[in-house]
Order: structure tokens, then C-alpha cells, then sequence
């Protein structure tokens, strides 16, 4: 991805590498996998599970840099972040689709105009302290 995608390309990005990964979850091991994978981050949504193991998927242990640094714990030189969704701490707005606005209309939640924000984190395997 270039450095000068925009926060719309990079959502937009990563929500595609989601969707095939949500894709191949069901074939083989991989759904295994991944409940192994929700064992070690269980207070991570589920689209935060799918690119954490798609961008490291040795990975058990994330935290961000600050969170890593009150740990007493330094992200090594050099080493690149796996990026998340922040999380969304607000309930979205239900809003009534304009094209059925009459009783049993489709429903829209949180019409997104701004893509929600990229948080980076490392894996314990990439600080000074193993």
C-alpha cells in the first residue's frame, strides 16, 4: 500500500482483505485457526482477529506502542505496526433509507462518510524483551 493512499484507500484495502479472509475462514484448518486465534484475543473485535492474523500469523500477543512502552518494553527499531480499527465506542444511528421510507423499509446503520480510524500495533516478538 502507498504511503500516500489516502484513510479512505487504506480502509477500503484492509475491508477487502477481510472479506477473503472471512471467506477462507471455513475451509480446512483455517477455522481452527482462527478460534485459537480468538483464544488469545478475546477483547478484539472479529474484523481485528481476521487482519491480525492475516498481517502476522504467529502473532499472540498485540499492544500499541505506548501500551508496550508502560510495559517497560520497546518496540524494536525498524519494525513495521499491524494495523487495526480503533474501536468504535458509540452506538450508530439507525437511519431510514430515503428510497423506503414506508413501514418495513430497509434499514441503514452508521452511513459511514468517513472511514473509521487505523490504529498500529506490535507483536510481543517485536520488542526488546521476548
Amino acid at each position: 500500500m502507498p504511503a500516500t493512499a489516502s484513510p479512505y484507500d487504506q480502509t477500503k484495502e484492509l475491508t477487502e482483505k477481510l472479506e477473503d479472509g472471512m471467506k477462507e475462514l471455513f475451509s480446512g484448518d483455517k477455522y481452527k485457526a482462527y478460534l485459537a486465534a480468538m483464544s488469545h484475543f478475546h477483547n478484539y473485535s472479529t474484523r481485528n482477529i481476521m487482519l491480525i492474523k492475516q498481517q502476522m500469523p504467529d502473532a499472540t500477543r498485540i499492544a500499541s506502542y505506548n501500551t508496550w512502552k508502560d510495559l517497560n518494553r520497546q518496540v524494536k527499531k525498524g519494525e513495521k505496526g499491524l494495523k487495526i480499527f480503533a474501536p468504535i465506542n458509540s452506538k450508530p444511528q439507525t437511519v431510514i433509507s430515503p428510497q423506503k421510507h414506508g413501514f418495513g423499509g430497509d434499514f441503514c446503520f452508521g452511513d459511514i462518510e468517513q472511514p473509521p480510524s487505523l490504529w498500529y500495533t506490535w507483536a510481543g516478538s517485536k520488542t526488546n524483551c521476548q
